[in-house]
């Protein structure tokens, strides 16, 4: 009864930090996503004021 008690907080444990390690995952895909996105905007706005300076 012991056992199975401890396989079964083994085998949740495991579970959560499954859980928990898909969730860094995504949020590390999501912020590297949004890094490249906030660097696409930055050389648009780099670009434009390169252009307002020309003038």
């Amino acid at each position: 009864m012991e056992n199975g008690w401890r396989e079964r907080k083994a085998l949740g444990d495991r579970k959560q930090t499954t859980f928990v390690w898909r969730l860094a995952s995504e949020a590390e895909r999501m912020f590297f996503s949004y890094a490249w996105i906030l660097r696409f905007i930055s050389s648009i706005i780099e670009s434009i004021f390169e252009n307002d300076y020309h003038y």
